[in-house]
């Protein structure tokens, strides 16, 4: 099976890290858990990400770290310089 590669968006980071709409955070992992599909992670994306979880969310610095990279560290998640072309 040839692998594809696919774009997450900021909404669907918060899903998976905020878990407030638990569908979606299901479906969102349910994606990400697919072993063949990757999952390119754009820097403005993680900007977003960081916006929101500081500034609505009142996130500590620590526990934002801690979340974000969490979930990059999924296998199928591409972030930097896990780009492929």
């Amino acid at each position: 099976m040839a692998s594809k590669i696919y774009s997450l968006d900021t909404n669907a980071i918060l899903r998976v890290i905020l878990n407030d709409i638990p569908e979606q955070r299901d479906i969102v992992t349910l994606l990400i858990s697919r072993r063949h599909d990757y999952f390119r992670i754009h820097d403005l994306a993680v900007s977003e990400t960081i916006y929101v979880l500081e500034r609505q969310e009142h996130m500590s610095r620590s526990e934002l770290c801690q979340k974000l990279a969490f979930f990059l560290k999924f296998p199928s998640i591409l972030y930097n310089s896990d780009i492929i072309d």
